[in-house]
């Protein structure tokens, strides 16, 4: 089981929103089986599961200590983390999978505003793998120290310091120059974005992080960004998304 913790937003009988229920309902569409952990679903009771069967996806309402150890833990191999909710609940969630051996993947599409420096430290040491877009990835560099990680100025600079300084994989989406990954002391490599579609797109990156996270545990990295970009490619080509002019099966290497 794929697990998202994050916040949901519903509107009546309307579709779940939010960077989760996007994120979580690409990932179902591989086949996976997918639940959101989210304080955000009064209308449930503490741990009670509510299934959808339309988005494939299983929304269960969490708050409490218990709650989040039980739902983390239960027959879940991935914990994708959405920093829009409360940041003691995040780490408690990522201490939980951690205890389980799960691989905890740190999602930041919007940086939220109340993560500075010392908490944005704390998440990472509890972190597996950061996808992160391009924006996000200069004010985490920012927020954590240049003096720290060095100077950089280009994505390419920024994920391979990144990932140097964390010791693990580090995905930055580049707009319509793809995908960047560096992980530990490895040079970083560019995913040029499946025909040329920007991956700084809100729908597009949802589809990418959803699709990634739901490729981890058959492909693990980088092999999941492949299969995550193609899936982006085709999905948009099913929705009949006009390509821009671009090599789709290039890797470029720094």
């Amino acid at each position: 089981m794929l697990t998202f913790l994050g916040s949901v937003q519903r509107d009546g009988n309307a579709a779940s929103t939010g960077w989760a229920a996007d994120q979580a309902r690409a990932a179902a569409v591989h086949g996976t089986r997918v639940q959101i952990l989210s304080p955000d679903l009064p209308a449930l009771g503490e741990g009670q599961a509510e299934p959808d069967s339309a988005e494939g996806v299983e929304y269960r309402h969490t708050a409490g200590d218990a709650a989040v150890d039980d739902a983390v833990s239960k027959a879940s191999t991935t914990l994708v983390l959405i920093p829009d909710i409360d940041y003691a609940l995040l780490m408690k969630a990522a201490g939980a999978a951690r205890s389980s051996g799960q691989t905890v993947v740190l999602v930041l599409p919007d940086m939220p505003q109340w993560l500075d420096m010392p908490k944005l430290h704390a998440l990472l040491g509890r972190t597996d793998i950061l996808v992160l877009r391009q924006a996000e990835l200069e004010r985490a560099v920012d927020l954590l120290g240049r003096d720290m990680l060095g100077e950089s100025s280009t994505t390419m600079e920024m994920v391979a310091s990144l990932a140097y300084w964390a010791s693990f994989g580090v995905i930055a989406t580049d707009g319509r120059e793809g995908a960047v990954y560096a992980e530990g002391e490895n040079a970083p490599t560019r995913y040029l974005s499946p025909d040329g579609h920007s991956l700084a797109d809100s729908r597009v990156f949802n589809m990418f992080a959803g699709a990634l996270a739901a490729s981890l545990p058959e492909h693990g990295l980088p092999d999941a960004i492949r299969h995550a970009l193609d899936a982006v490619g085709q999905r948009l080509r099913a929705d009949g998304t006009p390509s821009a002019p671009k090599a789709a099966d290039i890797v470029l290497r720094s």
